[in-house]
């Protein structure tokens, strides 16, 4: 490991220390909260726990399939997701960081504080803002709005770079599918409109499932909760972190490890929110604390 990637792992790892103390002074704060190790909290963390691991290590292997890896991925940070809901920031946080540590350990790879970084983030914010969203801010289906809007203004940029071929757009697409070994063999053309064409499929997914669901059944506020939570979540993890990331780490530059986290962000926030929700509501009826 180089000086410059110790140094870079320290401040992460200062960062994490930062995190862990906002999150343990949430707990502290709120009532809704506690520090309490009860048998109940013990097995479901564990339990939670394993499967994030297990996924963790499915989605390294599973890199090789395309954006396969990035799903089981979004299925292990709803574990994640979990743990801080109903237990607290504290404790999401505690997991987030015990599961990416034995999912390293057991998969090996080079270790990085970001991505850690990243796990921790996942394990505070949504006890936060579910919290938040239960006491003191009020919350509308018109903030997918501005979501669905901003995710198809990207897809159009694409769109109008691709028709009119702009030289910078095509090496950004060329540069991506032969740094990923991935359809080299076609046409930059053909590569743009395949990744496009699934960047548009994730946005009228996640919009068929934010318009129609919501305005069709506005009692169920938590499906509402728990989408803006993953939206809120995963935007700056997915379109600012994880580019950077890959650019400290493989010297991918930013805009073209941005280019597939575009299209994926869609998928990620639906996939994330759906099962966030289901998982919520099947574990309310047995946990009882």
């Amino acid at each position: 490991m180089t000086t410059n990637m110790i140094v870079i792992n320290v401040v992460f790892a200062f960062l994490i220390l930062v995190v862990f103390a906002m999150a343990t002074a949430v707990q502290k704060k709120y009532s809704r909260f506690s520090f309490s190790f009860s048998k109940q909290k013990i097995t479901v963390c564990a339990l939670l726990l394993a499967m994030n691991v297990v996924l963790t290590i499915a989605s390294n292997y599973a890199y090789v399939v395309p954006f396969v890896g990035s799903l089981l991925r979004i299925t292990g940070d709803v574990t994640i997701i979990l743990v801080s809901v109903f237990y607290g920031p504290f404790f999401g946080v505690l997991v987030g960081f015990t599961a990416n540590n034995l999912g390293f350990a057991l998969s090996g790879g080079v270790f990085f504080a970001g991505f850690l970084l990243n796990a921790c983030l996942i394990g505070f914010i949504p006890g936060l803002l579910i919290h938040l969203f239960n006491k003191k801010i009020g919350i509308k289906p018109h903030f997918l709005i501005v979501t669905n809007v901003a995710i198809y203004l990207l897809l159009m940029a694409g769109w109008i770079f691709q028709i009119v071929q702009i030289n910078f757009w095509n090496s950004f697409i060329h540069e991506l599918f032969t740094s990923a070994n991935l359809l080299s063999s076609l046409s930059v053309e053909f590569q743009g409109i395949i990744i496009l064409l699934m960047g548009t499929i994730g946005a009228s997914i996640f919009s068929a499932f934010s318009f129609f669901h919501f305005y069709s059944n506005k009692k169920n506020t938590d499906v509402l909760k728990f989408t803006i939570v993953c939206v809120l979540l995963f935007s700056p993890l997915s379109l600012l972190a994880t580019p950077f990331y890959f650019q400290i780490l493989l010297g991918i530059p930013f805009l073209i490890s941005l280019l597939p986290h575009i299209i994926l962000l869609p998928i990620e926030i639906f996939l994330g929110s759906s099962m966030s929700n289901k998982a919520f509501t099947l574990l309310k009826k047995v946990i009882v604390e």
